[in-house]
């Protein structure tokens, strides 16, 4: 069991179980030999998975609380926010709510029949997805895949395809930006609107677009592209690539190994530099001032983070993806030889799996340990050393002291002790 300087509070029995509790924000998580399970809470919602099985369970408890229970992809079950309960066996038949997003999905032996709603759009599906048909205010798509399919949204497009690929069309009634366009693959395209004009030849290998906002050039994509005017882009894949638009800028060598992007807020800049998947740091602050935040990680050698006053190191890092609080609580402590966490005036240190350990919360607490042969400890009213975990020590509370000899043995004043009359 541990408890940060924060107010968290771990308790965990790796890799088999953890328990976290961070109070300030009602967040608890609990790990069942992960990945196989987990258990998290913020405030009144939960969300639990065990392998395919999903839980969610929304608002304060009471009967009708809205849930969803999934058992990926066979079953599944649910009540929503109206209070009105639905199931579904895959691929028999049933209904599902607030699923893949869609408000609701329904099916009879998918994918026979299927139906699905998104605000005002409703679907059907035969044969999904060869065959459907979606209406809805100002909205209306058909498709009959590959031979023709049509979509329709009242004052903004009109798109239509035959024998796809093969064939596309599209009108656009965008105030400024209305026109129309066609692509005949593998042949050619063009599109011509108000405020641009494209063209393609071996779709989509060759593309050249000029407009009011620049232009733009494939030639071949995706070895060459270019750009200019609002965005200013180059790129040579895999080799080398830059890109910048709208305060933000990125560069690629030797796509996808490494990257340096910025990007920028008024003030508030960031940086990123990454080799995959070995090197990655970040850094957020304030232009011509010191960083805020800093990220550094030298897979497997070490990991960094820093977050105003606020630090963390580890070494070794064996996990090569991002920050993951799990894989902090379950595994990480098995590979990590050193760590050391500040926490405004506070500050813990490991070295060799506990072998030695060094706490400091502000001015007021100090701890000192060398396992097995010397710990020391001193709070405000409190001073304690041990050599060999009880073969001698002292403790001393106030004025009172107490002496342990071969473990056992404790001579010494009698401290905190009342008399009765």
């Amino acid at each position: 069991m541990a408890q940060s300087p924060q107010g968290w509070r771990l308790v965990a029995a790796r890799p088999f179980y953890s328990e976290v509790e961070r109070p300030e924000s009602q967040q608890e998580r609990r790990d069942y030999l992960w990945p196989l399970g987990s258990w998290g809470k913020t405030g009144p919602e939960e969300v639990s998975r065990y392998l395919i099985f999903f839980s969610f369970k929304h608002g304060e408890e009471k009967p009708d609380r809205r849930y969803r229970f999934w058992l990926l992809p066979f079953y599944f079950q649910g009540r929503d926010a109206s209070g009105e309960t639905y199931r579904a066996v895959f691929p028999f038949g049933g209904t599902i709510r607030d699923f893949i997003g869609r408000d609701e999905i329904s099916f009879v032996l998918f994918p026979i029949h299927s139906t699905s709603k998104l605000n005002t759009l409703e679907t059907s599906n035969w044969l999904w997805p060869l065959i459907s048909k979606t209406t809805g205010e100002k909205v209306e798509r058909q498709r009959v895949f590959p031979f023709y399919g049509i979509s329709t949204r009242e004052g903004q497009y009109k798109k239509r395809f035959v024998m796809w690929p093969i064939w596309n069309d599209v009108e656009y009634f965008y105030p400024g930006s209305s026109g129309k366009g066609f692509v005949l693959f593998p042949i050619a395209g063009h599109m011509k609107l108000e405020d641009q004009e494209s063209w393609w030849a071996l779709p989509p290998f060759f593309r050249y677009k000029t407009g009011d906002r620049g232009t733009y050039l494939l030639a071949p994509w995706p070895f060459i592209q270019r750009e200019t005017g609002e965005t200013e882009k180059l790129y040579i894949w895999p080799l080398w690539g830059h890109r910048e638009s709208h305060g933000k800028e990125s560069t690629f060598y030797l796509w996808p190994i490494i990257w340096n992007q910025t990007a920028t807020r008024g003030r508030e800049g960031e940086h990123r530099f990454m080799v995959v998947p070995f090197y990655y740091q970040l850094t957020r602050g304030v232009t011509n001032e010191p960083p805020h935040q800093r990220e550094v990680k030298f897979w497997p050698l070490f990991s960094y983070r820093r977050v105003g006053e606020d630090s963390k190191f580890h070494t070794l890092e064996l996990w090569p993806l991002g920050d993951s609080g799990a894989v902090e609580r379950n595994w990480a402590p098995f590979w990590t030889i050193y760590s050391s966490a500040r926490h405004e005036d506070s500050v813990d240190r490991e070295l060799l799996w506990g072998l030695h350990r060094d706490q400091k919360r502000g001015k007021e607490s100090r701890f000192w340990s060398l396992f097995p042969l010397w710990d020391w400890r001193r709070d405000a009213d409190h001073r304690s050393w041990s050599v060999l975990k009880g073969l001698l020590g002292r403790e001393r509370f106030g004025t009172n002291t107490e002496w342990r000899v071969l473990f056992f043995l404790k001579f010494g004043d009698t401290m905190n002790q009342e008399t009765e009359p």
